[in-house]
């Protein structure tokens, strides 16, 4: 028999959906070199309306971030500190309350210029947790499962076109 002295409590944290291409100062030449790109980028994603399919390609071709350059440079449901760890100096924008869907901004921060698309807001952070969970273990059973039948080979040409987003 248990006795519940209190209701189990999780955080109730906001997150975010953006994307980022970052113009990393240890790429160009001068920091203003890399503000230049940026600008150069923001002004090609204005000319697109802010479609996001162009943000993916330009990411895909442009940034220095390699851990996001196959997503197209998504972070997808990620709440402040998650933010300020991955990509430090943006969360403060994609967070203003005042911000909405494909919003698209040029930000500086230690590691270079972040050209920024504001997607959504995101699922609340324990419902977030929870769909990574599941989402790595459904993969990682799956991967195995085929590792142990199937030759796996990388596709580079796939991995550019994917979208986890459909």
């Amino acid at each position: 028999v248990y006795l519940l002295t209190k209701l189990p409590e999780h955080t109730e944290e906001d997150t975010v959906t953006v994307r980022n291409i970052l113009f990393s100062f240890d790429e160009y030449k001068t920091e203003d070199d890399a503000r230049k790109a940026a600008e150069d980028a923001k002004g090609e994603l204005l000319e697109s309306n802010c479609d996001e399919n162009v943000f993916k390609d330009l990411a895909l071709e442009k940034t220095g971030d390699l851990s996001t350059r196959y997503l197209g440079g998504l972070y997808e449901n990620r709440t402040v500190s998650e933010l300020d760890k991955e990509v430090p100096g943006i969360s403060g924008w994609c967070f203003d309350e005042q911000r909405k869907a494909y919003d698209v901004e040029i930000i500086k921060s230690e590691n270079g210029y972040g050209l920024v698309m504001f997607i959504e807001k995101g699922l609340p952070s324990h419902l977030a947790t929870l769909q990574k969970t599941v989402s790595g273990e459904d993969f990682s059973e799956l991967y195995l499962s085929y590792e142990t039948t199937y030759k796996i080979n990388e596709d580079e040409d796939a991995l550019s076109s994917y979208d986890p987003r459909r």
